[in-house]
Formats: C-alpha cells, sequence, structure tokens
C-alpha cells in the first residue's frame, strides 16, 4: 500500500472511524486514499471491484463466501489483521443458535491464542 489507489468501502463507512479502519488509515503512513466507489451491499462491493473502480480490502474468509471469477483476493502485508466482533443487547431474549455460536466463537478465540508463538 505504498500508492495512492481508488478504493470501494461500503456505505456504512463513509466517514469516521469504521471507514478509517476499513482503509487502514492508521497503517498507511501518511499516504493518501481515494474513495472510488460507495458500496451498499456485497454484490454492490464486489461488482464495482470488478468493474475496476477500486480495490478493497477485505477480512480473509470473504474470499470463501464471495468467489467470483472476475474478483481476484490477494493477501496484504503491512496491515494488521482484520478483527471481527459478535455482540448483541443484553435485553435480547436467550437464543439457544446464539449462544451456541458465542459459546464456539470464544473456543476458537481461546484455542487460537493458546497456540500462538509467545
Amino acid at each position: 500500500m505504498d500508492r495512492p489507489h481508488r478504493r470501494v468501502g461500503h456505505h456504512r463507512a463513509e466517514s469516521g472511524e469504521w471507514r478509517d479502519y476499513w482503509i487502514a488509515a492508521d497503517e498507511r503512513a501518511g499516504h493518501p486514499v481515494r474513495i472510488g466507489a460507495v458500496a451498499h451491499h456485497p454484490d454492490e462491493w464486489l461488482n464495482a471491484i470488478a468493474h475496476g473502480q477500486g480495490i478493497s480490502l477485505t477480512p480473509e474468509a470473504t474470499a470463501r463466501y464471495y468467489q467470483r471469477p472476475d474478483v481476484v483476493y490477494r493477501p496484504v502485508t503491512g496491515v494488521s489483521p482484520s478483527q471481527i466482533g459478535v455482540a448483541r443487547p443484553h435485553t435480547q431474549l436467550l437464543d439457544d443458535a446464539v449462544d451456541a455460536f458465542i459459546l464456539s466463537c470464544r473456543a476458537i478465540c481461546s484455542d487460537a491464542a493458546s497456540q500462538a508463538p509467545a
């Protein structure tokens, strides 16, 4: 990321902290970014990339779920790994499926942390 690129962003990330996170603003060492397109859903985002309107950072898992012959995913160096969170209001009724998912996430994160090199 040593030169300015047009980026494709999500509509909720048009400004502020989320946009800065997804354009890796803190890790660009002052290199500028131009927003090439703003997408409102994954298909629109991928279409913008496929039509040359820009590039985008995305979690590695995106490549598994949004495979397209006209979009290539590449690992990026020099940028911290993305972080994904799961949240729900404390007032939400208990849901066995959601609770099982959260427990699975915690277990995977705990396993990954215990296996990380010191």
